[in-house]
Order: structure tokens, then C-alpha cells, then sequence
């Protein structure tokens, strides 16, 4: 089995923006299913939980989350320290990509 890397992650639906939903911030530094969903619902983004499950388990594989089960079937995702970095320059990227679109 061949090994994906971050950059072939990023190039799955929706995995940018689940590894952003996935963010904390100061006013929310715990992002659970629920967070993550309103997140995506503010933006207009439909993620299936199918999607979102793969995504979040691709994160775990790559180091990027940890998987904290709640119970026998279900995991909440949290960014790793690696993950909130990754996080941190993507949306830095994103930014400064809007802000020449937008000069």
C-alpha cells in the first residue's frame, strides 16, 4: 500500500475543509462532530459523515488528529499539535490567495 502524504490528502474532497473545521480557536478550542458541522453549515459546504469519518481517519494516519472514542462506534477528531500547524499555514495560504483575488 502506497503511503499518502499531506499534499495528497489535500487533493480529497472536502479535505480542506474538514482539517479547517477541525481547528480550534480561542472562543472554541474543543471542535467536536457538532462544532465541525455548523462550521461547514455556516460556509454552505455539505460533507456526508462518510466524508467527514474518511477525512478524519486519513488526519489520524497522517498524524495530523488523534481519534478519541466516546463510545463502542463513535470518535471525536482533534488536531494535532503537527495538525494545528498544517491548519495554521493553509489558512494563511488561503488568505493571502483572497487577498490578491480581491486586489
Amino acid at each position: 500500500m502506497i503511503k499518502m502524504g499531506i499534499l495528497d490528502y489535500l487533493q480529497k474532497s472536502h479535505a480542506i475543509d474538514v482539517l479547517l473545521a477541525l481547528s480550534p480557536s480561542e472562543e472554541e478550542p474543543y471542535v467536536g462532530w457538532k462544532a465541525v458541522s455548523i462550521r461547514l453549515r455556516k460556509q454552505d459546504i455539505i460533507c456526508s459523515d462518510g466524508t467527514y469519518r474518511a477525512r478524519c481517519k486519513e488526519l489520524v494516519d497522517l498524524g495530523l488528529a488523534q481519534a478519541d472514542q466516546i463510545d463502542p462506534l463513535k470518535f471525536d477528531y482533534v488536531l494535532t499539535k503537527k495538525g494545528i500547524i498544517v491548519a495554521g499555514i493553509l489558512r494563511k495560504c488561503l488568505w493571502e490567495i483572497r487577498a490578491l483575488k480581491e486586489s
